[in-house]
């Protein structure tokens, strides 16, 4: 429903050689945060450091993969070898 339109971002940000920072909101329970998870990815499965260090795209994507969003935007780029990092906010 929405993968093309994934799709098109990520070969738009590739194609500028671009990377992507994304700030999502904290991981809950409702619909509309989930939804976002599968487009863009979920920011509890980066593989870092507790102070956003040392981030590991590889581990990062094995991780996006493992738990079923391999096809996410984030996990797109990363595959692509682009830097694409999540952060979180609070509610």
């Amino acid at each position: 429903m929405y993968y093309n339109e994934i799709s098109t971002t990520a070969n738009d940000i590739m194609s500028k050689d671009a990377m992507l920072y994304l700030v999502v909101p904290a991981n809950n329970a409702n619909t509309d945060t989930m939804f976002t998870f599968h487009q863009y990815g979920i920011p509890n499965r980066q593989s870092q450091n507790s102070d956003y260090s040392n981030f590991n795209g590889p581990q990062t994507l094995l991780n996006l993969e493992t738990d079923g969003y391999g096809q996410s935007l984030q996990a797109i780029l990363l595959d692509k070898g682009k830097l694409a990092r999540e952060s979180i906010y609070p509610k």
